[in-house]
């Protein structure tokens, strides 16, 4: 008999895959995350899961300095490389009868797996996955993509969740499948990413009236965290170090940062992150109307690579017209907007 939070696949009447996840009730889907750490890995657990039971993960990983090795941009089309039609072959092999490999996505300097495992694994299923990168990196030697002594692969450069509901997982599943046609997209069509009057979206709350101004295609990125933190919160206390360490490791993995960014802790926390990661993708939480936003030259290039969203509730009824509430009220949509890691 199914419980509550258990899962099965079956497959349609077409012969698509078809995820089936019993709902699990409010206080379930409030179980905490940890962040765990392996030498290559930042695992995102639910307090008490173990990494040998039957469940559903969502997998990124990440080239060393994001280099373009797995596929190439050729007269608007993406197209894998010898290595990248590796990559997508090899997921499959090294996945036992239990596993399942639901989507995948071979993108220029990262990889995407959707994972559903039925029964408990021999082993954790962060296995699986170091086997797979690490064929990978010896394809890469072997063929002559990497020298022998560079590394494909660094530190903590794989992003694995376990996904505890349904929605979610088919979220990720979604945003796996159609990752390959929005990159496509975004660098033929850098003109696409600008101001919108109107921004409908499944995860943005309701009552409100969105303006935004960017890429909106961050709001599809399966990992967001939600960067919040008091105007007297200094570098060293817990809350600050324990939310740069969620930021550091989701923006080194592709996930996005969302926030107001208007307290000094949150400026200064989101420039060690650009420090230490580089290019940082970021949802903006703004106080002000957008209509009439352009952004300065220096950040402008920023915007057209797709790499930050503005978003503004500035005309809605819901919203105080107070400046220090609205920006306790963009803290707090910032939370509903992000589905993972938000501040303790």
């Amino acid at each position: 008999m199914l419980t509550r939070g258990a899962w099965f696949i079956c497959h349609d009447v077409t012969g698509c895959v078809r995820i089936v996840l019993m709902e699990q009730s409010d206080l379930e889907k409030k179980r905490a995350f940890t962040l765990r750490y392996s030498r290559r890995f930042v695992l995102v657990i639910p307090e008490g899961a173990s990494l040998y039971d039957s469940g559903l993960y969502w997998c990124t990983a990440v080239t060393k300095g994001r280099r373009g090795v797995f596929a190439e941009l050729v007269k608007g089309r993406l197209l894998n490389t010898d290595l990248g039609r590796f990559a997508w072959e090899r997921a499959e092999q090294i996945a036992p009868g239990n596993v399942q490999v639901v989507a995948r996505a071979v993108m220029p300097d990262h990889l995407h797996l959707c994972l559903a495992i039925k029964g408990r694994l021999p082993h954790v299923v962060t296995t699986l996955i170091d086997r797979w990168l690490r064929s990978l990196e010896e394809e890469a030697h072997r063929s002559g993509v990497l020298p022998e002594e560079d590394r494909l692969w660094e530190d903590k450069c794989v992003w694995l969740m376990r996904v505890i509901t349904r929605r979610r997982f088919e979220h990720c599943i979604a945003y796996t499948k159609g990752n390959r046609l929005s990159w496509v997209e975004r660098h033929a069509h850098p003109e696409m990413f600008r101001y919108y009057e109107h921004v409908e979206h499944p995860l943005l709350p309701e009552g409100y009236v969105w303006q935004g101004y960017g890429n909106l295609r961050l709001l599809d990125e399966p990992v967001k965290v939600a960067v919040s933190l008091h105007r007297h919160e200094v570098p060293g206390t817990e809350a600050y170090v324990q939310l740069r360490e969620w930021a550091m490791n989701a923006a080194r993995t592709g996930g996005v940062l969302v926030g107001g960014f208007i307290s000094p802790a949150e400026q200064r926390l989101l420039k060690e992150v650009k420090a230490a990661v580089g290019n940082v993708k970021v949802v903006v939480m703004d106080a002000r109307p957008l209509k009439d936003f352009k952004p300065k030259a220096v950040v402008s290039a920023h915007y057209t690579e797709g790499r930050v969203l503005r978003l503004s509730v500035w005309e809605s009824p819901l919203l105080p017209n107070e400046q220090r509430h609205r920006f306790l009220k963009n803290n707090e949509l910032a939370h509903l907007i992000a589905e993972v890691g938000c501040a303790p």
